[in-house]
């Protein structure tokens, strides 16, 4: 969790910086999910567990091919 300055006691360069590490890891986690939300894979609608881990590893196979095919074309240019 982040540190959070109080009433008259703001952070110190060292909790500034934790903060700022924390954050860095929290957004390479979060557009993850942020980008399976914008392709519809928020919320599964299956019976069964093994059909819901079914369509949780389809979303994350797309996610991994479009992310791929991303990094190829920047590679090329």
């Amino acid at each position: 969790m982040h540190e959070r300055p109080w009433r008259n006691t703001p952070l110190t360069e060292e909790q500034k910086a934790s903060n700022q590490e924390k954050s860095h890891l929290r957004a390479r986690v979060e557009h993850i999910f942020a980008t399976q939300s914008a392709q519809g894979s928020n919320r599964i609608r299956t019976i069964g567990k093994a059909r819901a881990w079914f369509q949780t590893g389809l979303g994350n196979l797309l996610h991994n091919l479009c992310r791929f095919s991303l990094l190829q074309s920047r590679a090329a240019v």
